[in-house]
Order: structure tokens, then C-alpha cells, then sequence
């Protein structure tokens, strides 16, 4: 019998890791500031607008840094989570096609 490690494929880690931008989830970090840089954009002169922001923008960046820091991929497994049915219906496998059953009253026209 022959090494099964022989056929083994090495997981790479830059594969498995996941990719973090200031150490947050990337997918949510650069619309973030994206959206910060825009409201910075529009209210240049308005300090009142800007302190704000950055607050608000500075406590988000700071909440998807403890998420990222609990599990890096919370978010891949949230949005996993959402795509499930609340009841899936029964089958034999999943690749049979679902069967109408037979009726079992015939027609209302063979009736008459």
C-alpha cells in the first residue's frame, strides 16, 4: 500500500490566513473609509461634520478589529449562516429531483 502522503497536497498559508487590512476584515475596512474619505470630501469646512465622523469611523474601525481578533473569518461564516433555509425538504439524495406524488382523487371532469 502506498504513503498517502505521496498524493497530499501542502494547504499553503497565505491560502488558510485570512486577509486583514489594519488588522480588520478587508471586505468591510475599505468601504468604511471609503465612506469616511467621502463624508470628509463633502463637509470640508464644516468641523462640526468632520469631528463626528471620524469618531463614529474610528469606533467601527475598532469593533471589526475585535471581531477580526476573536475569529478572522466571522464573517465568511455569518454570511454562511444567512444563506441557510429555515427547513429544507426531504429528498433521498440531494441530487434526485424533487417528484410530484400521484394524485389520489382523479380529476374533477372524470367524475361527471
Amino acid at each position: 500500500m502506498s504513503d498517502l502522503r505521496d498524493y497530499a497536497a501542502p494547504v499553503r498559508v497565505s491560502v488558510a490566513r485570512p486577509v486583514l487590512i489594519g488588522q480588520a476584515d478587508r471586505d468591510l475596512i475599505i468601504p468604511l473609509y471609503f465612506f469616511a474619505l467621502g463624508i470628509v470630501l463633502t463637509s470640508l469646512t464644516e468641523i462640526h461634520i468632520i469631528v463626528p465622523a471620524t469618531v463614529i469611523v474610528g469606533m467601527l474601525h475598532w469593533g471589526l478589529t475585535r471581531l477580526a481578533k476573536y475569529d478572522p473569518h466571522w464573517r465568511v461564516i455569518v454570511l454562511r449562516l444567512l444563506r441557510y433555509q429555515k427547513v429544507y425538504p426531504a429528498t433521498v439524495h440531494p441530487t434526485v429531483q424533487e417528484q410530484k406524488p400521484p394524485q389520489s382523487v382523479p380529476p374533477m371532469r372524470y367524475l361527471y
